[in-house]
């Protein structure tokens, strides 16, 4: 019965997963910034948890290549532990008043905050504390075998930190996205191969209404207000118009694409595959934090990828990973 409930899942899966065929998915710098904190945080919940339930082993020191000093559970959790002035309100000679008084704040897997790797088998592991969150800076927590980390974590997640620290880098939660959002380094191949008319591009995904090179240098022209002083001497006369200028790809702020699933009746399985691809840009532009990153205009990927490098790619491939994995587990809609 098992194994017919267990074929029954497979056969469903795909149903499930891809039950909005091609919907696209957005990506801009802050979207970038939560998928991957996710694999951070799954991370630094790996750690918490296994160093304070002695299934992971820390140590203070890295002394003639060993590592030396053992950190127990029990001083695991103490770490960095600090308390906080408060006022709390008490009741005394029946009235309430408020006190001062020192709250305990004691370590969260929050806490974990970067990896460094000493040589092939050992690496260490940082810690900050929320009143530190400002400096950008953490505390050594401890130094530990790359064995123990590897098995610690999934097979993405060691790729992920071994990739991130070679040649001694610091890992850190703080400062990884502002490098990582480097790879988004193909902007002007999201501009100029389609104003050139090198590939054809599209209103939507699905590929109905094709645009022409020259209606996208028309359509994505920037509007800027100026005002136009007539006579220096009489300022009442000034007056503002919009001078339009020529669109400039340092403005595109993101990417989107869309899967599309393919039969394959020889073979009998299905496959996802990357369809469709889009630049986006903040139509608003209010600009902020959290701009808005609406899609352009789409492309064909079989027509746009090869126009690319390998590590554009790999990096692409990555974001699809971890957005349809965040989709899986949390049913997001971006």
């Amino acid at each position: 019965m098992q194994k017919i409930v267990k074929i029954l899942f497979i056969l469903l899966l795909p149903t499930l997963v891809f039950a909005q065929e091609n919907a696209p998915i957005i990506i801009n710098k802050r979207i970038a910034g939560r998928l991957y904190m996710n694999v951070m945080n799954d991370m630094a919940r790996r750690v918490f948890d296994n160093g304070r339930n002695r299934h992971f082993q820390l140590y203070k020191d890295f002394k003639n290549e060993k590592l030396e000093k053992a950190i127990s559970a029990e001083d695991f959790i103490k770490v960095g532990s600090y308390k906080v002035k408060t006022q709390v309100e008490v009741q005394k000679d029946d009235k309430y008043v408020m006190i001062d008084t020192a709250m305990p704040v004691v370590m969260e897997w929050s806490w974990i905050w970067g990896y460094q790797k000493i040589n092939l088998e050992t690496y260490c592991i940082y810690y900050q504390k929320p009143k530190d969150d400002s400096t950008g800076k953490g505390e050594l927590l401890g130094f530990c075998k790359a064995v123990d980390l590897k098995n610690l974590f999934g097979e993405y997640q060691w790729e992920f930190l071994t990739k991130n620290t070679a040649n001694g880098k610091l890992l850190d939660r703080q400062s990884f996205m502002n490098q990582k959002w480097k790879s988004f380094n193909f902007k002007s191949e999201l501009w100029n191969l389609p104003s050139l008319g090198k590939v054809q591009t599209y209103s939507l995904h699905d590929y109905k209404s094709k645009y022409a090179g020259k209606e996208l240098d028309e359509k994505f022209k920037q509007g800027r207000t100026v005002t136009v002083i007539q006579d220096t001497a009489h300022r009442e006369y000034d007056y503002q118009t919009v001078v339009y200028d020529p669109f400039s790809y340092d403005s595109i702020n993101g990417f989107g694409f869309s899967l599309r699933m393919v039969n394959d009746p020889i073979n009998k399985f299905q496959k996802v595959t990357l369809d469709a691809f889009c630049p986006t840009f903040d139509a608003s532009q209010m600009g902020g934090t959290y701009v808005m990153s609406d899609p352009m205009y789409w492309m064909k990927w079989s027509a746009f990828g090869n126009n690319l490098n390998a590590e554009n790619i790999s990096f692409i491939n990555e974001i699809i990973y971890l957005a349809v994995s965040e989709r899986l587990n949390s049913e997001c809609n971006f």
